[in-house]
């Protein structure tokens, strides 16, 4: 279950504004394995900006919040009145958030007790909020964006975008009840993609967003993927929507999926790097999580990272992926961060958006794509 921790000693949960326009904050991640592991602080300039410390893995240990006592570099730290013990529980996905209260405050996390285990956190300032586009004509000479509303008629199943309309490719196993992406006429503009029923590798539906050249790649800067589905089923189904260094040439390259709690790769192997939204009913908890890969390894040590939202039947959820040029990613859900990861691609990967769907068991099901965001920092050259 997700936890949201809500009381407060040094710090108090605010009401944050949204992030400044192409804002990149602070964000650090590692692993904890034995008492006195410290994360490296993380500070902030201004009061008010967010802090959010995120605690998934398998263990047995007590990990405390501390706040920074004096000015930034002191090395004196004092334990948060009511943070003692903040990740309590193993194999859960837990979401601390406080604020700062006065400028340059330093946070940090600390193991006070250890059994056994590891627990792998993230810690992020200032991006509570998803990063805004802002809209100026200055962001347009440095940033490029594609944005569709999928109201065109038909799905230009091409490797050339037309214009600002982008292009896709897509893909479906040999099962009859696998289909590739078609518009639908829903008011709201919707492509359409419906795994099969075959139980096998046979029936999983794919859609990508044109070609590598029209990917961004990490090291440039900043990534934005956003995108807006709903699913006809949550039951016997796999889903991942994401950031992938592949185009679905073949249907059976999916993102990786959860059995259990633990993350495998899918029949084909051919994703590098790949970053994306997941739900899968062999898991053993019914929500969405993430799963990454940076440069053929999976991420997270292949545990189940998940998010705390559960996916609702015919129901729109937004998720939304923020990638910076070091390859750290920041995931939310309609509007909300709920999870982080570092270094979870390669800054010399190249992504594009990527949408695949897989039955569990004989079932049919449909996913419904209401529009995709995408934008990036301009190459230097």
């Amino acid at each position: 279950m997700f936890k949201f921790l809500k009381a407060f000693g040094v710090a108090a949960l605010l009401a944050l504004p949204w992030a400044s326009p192409i804002s990149a904050a602070g964000l650090e991640g590692g692993n904890f394995t034995s008492v006195g592991d410290v994360s490296t602080a993380v500070c902030t300039t201004a009061v008010g900006e967010s802090i959010d410390l995120f605690g998934n893995g398998v263990y047995d240990m007590v990990v405390a919040l501390q706040v920074e006592v004096g000015s930034p570099g002191s090395g004196a730290w004092n334990t948060v009145a009511g943070f003692t013990d903040i990740f309590p529980t193993a194999s859960t996905q837990f979401r601390v958030r406080t604020a700062s209260t006065a400028p340059n405050q330093c946070f940090r996390i600390t193991v006070t007790t250890d059994t056994s285990g590891t627990l792998y956190f993230t810690t992020v300032t200032d991006r509570s909020t998803p990063t805004e586009w802002g809209g100026d004509e200055a962001n347009l000479r440095t940033h490029y964006r594609y944005f569709d509303d999928f109201q065109h008629g038909t799905v230009p199943i091409t490797t050339t975008h037309n214009g600002m309309t982008p292009s896709y490719l897509v893909d479906a196993g040999d099962d009859a009840e696998a289909t590739v992406g078609v518009i639908i006429g829903n008011p709201e503009g919707v492509l359409q993609y419906d795994h099969g029923d075959a139980d096998t590798v046979q029936d999983i539906s794919t859609v990508g967003f044109g070609l590598l050249t029209n990917g961004a790649l990490v090291s440039t800067g900043i990534t934005v993927f956003e995108t807006r589905v709903h699913m006809s089923q949550i039951t016997a189904t796999h889903q991942g929507i994401g950031l992938s260094d592949v185009i679905p040439t073949d249907a059976e390259i999916s993102f990786p999926d959860v059995v259990g709690i633990t993350v495998t790769e899918g029949p084909v192997t051919t994703m590098a790097n790949a970053v994306a939204f997941m739900f899968d009913t062999d898991q053993t908890t019914d929500q969405w999580g993430v799963v990454a890969l940076n440069g053929n390894t999976l991420q997270n040590n292949s545990d189940v990272y998940l998010l705390g939202a559960v996916p609702v039947a015919t129901t729109y959820q937004i998720f939304r992926i923020e990638v910076d040029s070091s390859g750290d990613c920041l995931f939310y859900i309609n509007g909300d961060l709920l999870g982080a990861l570092d270094a979870c691609v390669a800054t010399t990967a190249v992504l594009i958006p990527y949408w695949a769907s897989a039955s569990t068991t004989t079932t049919v099901g449909s996913n419904f794509i209401d529009y995709v965001d995408f934008w990036a920092l301009r190459p230097s050259g």
